[in-house]
């Protein structure tokens, strides 16, 4: 493979048609142009240049050359420049996986503060379940992943991590119903409105269900978290979510949480990355503004 160093004092000699003003424009000497071109045309095979008394002229075959070294260089150039436009954050791309409300949850005030700081840089999200966002970091098509902890063994890197309280829900219209504690045991024989099989919350909740003694029969499995609360709100049953992400509906009165006898277990939400690959710069200032509560 040649050298780029020694296409690049080709192309400045054929620029300049002088090998001292090509040494000027390189900031290296005039041997060393002589010497790179002499190295050039012996690893092609062909002479480049005709010299002459007062400079150069490009051979039938230098000017050949010249027809791909020129516009690869140009595109080398406009490609430098274009990263030198990335570090610098003026364009770029962050690739987020998760969930639409956990991203909405936690990470929305980031988004919104350095969208305006920096607003060529564009924001994609991959909608997607904890095992398929931690899949999609380690093959490479997204950047960050908000997922549940714990994961299986793998190479990710945790950024920042959240706890979160998991509460059973019903509707506001139900106060009377639970206004006392409930043991969880007795909440899971009731009618329950669930995320479809498959995702991490799913599996926590059924874990929860076999630890109080029974399996769930679910009244409604659903695609999200905001149709699991609203078929809570219309009374089609009561549902296990994050505290956090039904406060608004907590404090309408829409929704209600159900007292227990003992708390559920806690959870951890946590923004990773693939340990092996370093963020974009883009990506690296994004998670350096995420705010923990």
């Amino acid at each position: 493979m040649i050298s780029l160093e020694l296409y690049k004092v080709f192309h400045a000699i054929a620029r300049t048609g002088n090998i001292s003003k090509a040494a000027e424009l390189l900031y290296i000497t005039q041997p060393s142009v002589s010497y790179a071109i002499k190295q050039l045309e012996e690893q092609l095979g062909t002479a480049l240049f005709v010299r002459k008394p007062k400079g150069v002229e490009l051979t039938p075959e230098g000017r050949a050359l010249l027809d791909y070294v020129q516009p690869a260089l140009t595109l080398l150039t406009e490609g430098e420049r274009l990263m030198a436009r990335y570090h610098s954050l003026d364009t770029g791309e962050i690739r987020i996986g998760g969930s639409e409300m956990l991203i909405k949850h936690y990470l929305l005030p980031a988004i919104e503060s350095f969208h305006d700081d920096y607003p060529g840089v564009r924001f994609r999200f991959v909608h997607g379940k904890t095992l398929e966002i931690a899949g999609r970091l380690e093959e490479g098509s997204i950047d960050i992943g908000l997922v549940h902890l714990p994961l299986p063994a793998g190479a990710l890197q945790i950024h920042h991590e959240w706890q979160a309280e998991p509460i059973f829900i019903g509707s506001g219209r139900d106060k009377l119903r639970f206004a006392q504690p409930h043991e969880p045991a007795e909440l899971f024989k009731l009618p329950m409105i669930l995320l479809s099989p498959g995702s991490s919350t799913r599996k926590f909740v059924d874990k929860e269900a076999q630890a109080c003694g029974g399996e769930i029969v679910p009244e409604m499995e659903v695609g999200s978290i905001e149709l699991i609360k609203e078929m809570v709100r219309v009374g089609f049953g009561i549902a296990i979510l994050h505290k956090n992400l039904a406060e608004a509906e907590l404090a309408a009165g829409n929704l209600l949480e159900i007292p227990l006898t003992r708390p559920l277990t806690m959870r951890s939400i946590a923004l990773v990355s693939p340990a092996k690959r370093e963020l974009s710069a883009a990506a690296s200032v994004f998670t350096k503004r995420i705010q923990l509560p």
